[in-house]
């Protein structure tokens, strides 16, 4: 195995243990620097690109052409065409392009057994994780464990975990989900009582998440589970056994206050949401409304946009000194818009959703062969690559990390594994990949 190989997978672990513990840092641990923390993975990733070039595990592919060209032009173009200072433009070319090539590189150098030992680890944190958000939940607001909660109109925080920002938990939940579901499909994989541990954990922290958008992340995973039940009879039987564990874990946790004061809450959450609307149309009307903030953005914004980085949380501080959203821009389509243009932005969220349909496609093939992760982990990551907010660090974090282990997944079950040699020349790797996943 060669040392550039060795030294990427390793960062590349290093940038997931900083991703699930930035929020830790950043308000526990040195809160003096969370401003500079918020940006700890940035030289991990430069280092990564930095080791990978050499060695030919950067990707060479349309995507990676088209982001280079995307990051020069709207770079430019804010410095020369708008009012932005250039820090805040730097930081949304940070946000948008930087962790992008991410993706293609953990396809390449990641192996089967890194991908499953991630899933394991993420299983494994769950539970202590869940632990804390319950926590969060029973402690005041304001309070030195709820530094990164979000205050609900109802007296508790949605709790943040060892996350900066409660997206941060949302996007770790829907991960684990997809990697416990995956266990109970293949056989072996994990011991049961990590299993029945991890699922509890999952409904802990559902239950007291006091979000919707988690609630619906962690669903489009079984969801996902469920249709390929229809398709793949392991899924069928997974399903069935996971399904099982849940219900037991669901009668132990009624007797529990947080757990009953949590579904209280998350009730309200929804009723409150719908507007005396079904929680089914009360959803559809406010994701088809997501649609019309870039068309808003589009209107008011100059042919060019604002500027790079000025629709971000971050940026919108930098100039102003308050938090918020520039331009009121509230989802990731109508900052995209409100900060690059009509033109330029169109052109960004049709790349976007290009990796998307390119995540989803990676997966059937590796379906045939009895491996269903790939479609699993595209139901955690797809919908945030397409429409996460990357304005916000940790969001965008998981957006990339959660693509790259879902083209590296598709190694799973292939029956490869790393040869016990010291050298292996990266075109073996890259064979692997042009077999296993397009590039």
């Amino acid at each position: 195995m060669s040392s550039s190989l060795v030294a990427v997978r390793r960062l590349i672990f290093l940038y997931f243990w900083l991703l699930i513990f930035e929020g830790a840092l950043r308000f526990w641990v040195l809160p003096g620097l969370s401003n500079v923390l918020m940006l700890v993975r940035d030289p991990v990733v430069i280092l990564i690109y930095m080791l990978a070039l050499p060695a030919g595990l950067m990707p060479r592919n349309a995507v990676m052409g088209m982001t280079v060209a995307l990051a020069a032009l709207t770079g430019v173009t804010s410095l020369m065409m708008s009012e932005a200072p250039a820090v805040v433009i730097v930081y949304g070319l940070r946000s948008n392009f930087l962790h992008l090539p991410l993706i293609y590189v953990m396809q390449r150098a990641l192996s089967a057994e890194d991908v499953l030992k991630m899933g394991r680890s993420m299983m494994w944190l769950m539970i202590p994780m869940a632990a804390l958000v319950v926590q969060q939940f029973r402690s005041p607001i304001g309070s030195y464990i709820n530094l990164g909660g979000m205050p609900t109109q109802y007296g508790t925080v949605r709790p943040a975990g060892t996350f900066a920002f409660v997206s941060g938990m949302v996007c770790f939940s829907s991960l684990v989900a997809a990697f416990l579901a995956h266990s109970f499909v293949a056989k072996g994989k994990s011991p049961f009582f990590l299993q029945a541990g991890c699922s509890a954990a999952v409904l802990a922290a559902l239950s007291v998440s006091g979000s919707r958008s988690a609630i619906l992340a962690v669903g489009i995973v079984f969801v996902m589970l469920a249709g390929l039940a229809f398709v793949k009879t392991q899924a069928a039987r997974g399903l069935m056994v996971m399904l099982g564990v849940f219900g037991l874990g669901v009668a132990g946790l009624t007797s529990t206050e947080f757990f009953e004061e949590g579904q209280t809450q998350l009730a309200k959450r929804f009723e409150d949401g719908s507007q005396g609307e079904g929680i089914f149309e009360s959803g559809l009307e406010r994701t088809l409304g997501m649609f019309n903030y870039p068309i808003w953005a589009a209107q008011s914004a100059p042919l060019f946009g604002n500027g790079l980085g000025t629709g971000t949380n971050a940026g919108y501080a930098l100039m102003t000194g308050k938090r918020g959203f520039g331009g009121g821009q509230e989802t990731e389509m109508g900052r995209v818009i409100y900060e690059s243009g009509a033109i330029l932005g169109a052109l960004f969220l049709f790349l976007r959703f290009g990796i998307t349909i390119q995540l989803l496609g990676s997966g059937w093939k590796p379906l045939k062969q009895g491996n269903i992760l790939p479609l699993l982990l595209f139901g955690a990551a797809g919908m945030n690559v397409a429409m996460g907010s990357w304005g916000i660090a940790n969001t965008q974090g998981f957006a990339t990390f959660g693509a790259g282990l879902c083209l590296a997944s598709v190694k799973v079950g292939l029956g490869k594994r790393r040869p016990a040699v010291k050298k292996v020349p990266v075109q073996v790797w890259e064979s692997l990949d042009q077999r296993s996943a397009p590039v």
